[in-house]
């Protein structure tokens, strides 16, 4: 029976309609019996489904295969073969001759084949490791870093590598600037204090920052000590008060959240974030002034090009992991009250790793935020149940499109459940 490694190279071609008949079989079967796979297989031909809408007005709008053979050259007869077999057959060549003749090719495979021994056999660099998520683009001053598990600090240098559990630290008339994988370029202005816990997820202690977020699919989350910032692909600033955080957005949407209430801040707005604020509202501002410390932090080509060849070329963008649900209310131009919702998902086989998830509810037509949940990992590995009621702290009233968006929460695993069901609970 095909392994689910086996099953997963063969999707893209299942998808595209090239398997053959047997391999298809045994594709079709295994995805019966495997929900995993099924679920990868669902996650791939929504992928392709989505590429399709954002392409369709460059498809072509007729085939192209007559007009190029067309235009093809007509081959001519080679007159020559039958002669040239009349004269091999009367002058024999000696086999010394044949094995001189081709002697020259076959060094040069056997020197190809030793190649690609020795590279395959070579040491990989010890720089580069899986826990390298980045390189220092921009360092003015004596800029300092540090690991989660140690007191001590050192000094940073430009085309040093960024590690997963790092800190870094500017003081006074210092900068810095990280560029991470993705890419994602992070600036430091002076007395700042950023924890990176990986290339999508940071920490903001002190300071100011300014983040330009590439749009991978791949949620970015920031953590500060009044809330926490959620973005896909977005350039925004971050500057830490003593008791709020100040988000301003460039470009994008940015979703930033206490622990009571979120909202979606578009460009040109400033939020304050406050711990125990109900209501989130933004203010226009002029971006190009709150942000205009961050014009002199440019980054050093060489430390570019050293991000590019050994980061950049080995980092794979996902899948978006943030779908978003609509639940309808109204009925017989009747709109019900809703007090929750509910979820239901496929069971799979895995006892442990799974993420846990952050639920947001709004009001789809008015875009207004109206509760958030949080959904324990441990809720999916409970195999005796599949489906949980997340319930509202008020009745919502008059909403007849509820916005529905689920964001997985990788801190305690890496594993997604697939939801089958997102529905609104009526009273």
């Amino acid at each position: 029976m095909a392994s689910c490694t086996q099953i997963e190279n063969l999707l893209q071609a299942y998808i595209d309609g090239e398997l053959g008949q047997s391999d298809r079989v045994i594709l079709e079967q295994h995805v019966a019996d495997c929900r995993a796979c099924a679920a990868l297989l669902r996650r791939h031909q929504r992928t392709c489904a989505n590429l399709f809408e954002v392409f369709s007005e460059d498809r072509l709008a007729r085939s192209l295969v007559s007009s190029v053979f067309e235009h093809l050259p007509e081959m001519e007869r080679d007159r020559m073969d039958v002669r040239a077999i009349n004269w091999r057959a009367k002058h024999p060549v000696n086999r010394w001759h044949m094995v001189a003749r081709f002697l020259p090719t076959a060094v040069g495979v056997i020197l190809v084949i030793l190649a690609l021994a020795i590279v395959s056999q070579w040491p990989a660099s010890p720089a580069v490791d899986s826990t390298v998520i980045g390189v220092v683009t921009h360092c003015s001053g004596a800029v300092k870093c540090s690991t989660y598990d140690s007191a001590v600090r050192q000094a940073v240098a430009v085309k040093d590598f960024v590690r997963c559990g790092q800190r870094y630290e500017t003081d006074s008339g210092q900068t810095l600037m990280l560029t991470l994988a993705g890419p994602t370029q992070l600036k430091l202005n002076e007395d700042t204090r950023v924890k990176l816990y990986d290339d999508r997820k940071i920490s903001v202690e002190t300071g100011e920052i300014w983040l330009d977020v590439s749009s991978d699919g791949r949620l970015f989350r920031v953590n500060t000590p009044t809330g926490g910032i959620t973005v896909f692909g977005t350039a925004f600033e971050i500057e830490i008060e003593r008791d709020k955080t100040i988000v301003t957005v460039a470009k994008g949407k940015v979703q930033v959240e206490n622990e009571i209430a979120f909202r979606e801040i578009e460009p040109g707005q400033q939020v304050d974030l406050v711990i125990g604020r109900e209501t989130l509202v933004p203010r226009e501002v002029d971006v190009a002034t709150e942000t205009a410390w961050t014009e002199p932090i440019q980054p050093d080509q060489s430390a570019s090009d050293l991000f590019e060849r050994e980061i950049l070329s080995r980092s794979k963008a996902k899948v978006p992991s943030a779908p978003v649900y609509y639940a309808f209310t109204k009925s017989d131009n009747y709109t019900r009250a809703v007090n929750g919702i509910y979820l239901e998902w496929e069971l799979d086989q895995y006892p442990t790793g799974h993420c846990g998830y952050d639920v947001y509810v709004s009001d789809s037509r008015q875009k207004t935020p109206l509760f958030k949940k949080h959904i324990s990992a441990s809720v999916f590995a409970d195999k005796k149940t599949r489906s949980h009621k997340m319930v509202s702290e008020r009745i919502i009233r008059d909403v007849d499109v509820l916005e529905i968006k689920i964001v997985p929460d990788f801190s305690s695993g890496e594993i997604e459940t697939s939801f089958t069901n997102v529905s609104a609970i009526g009273i």
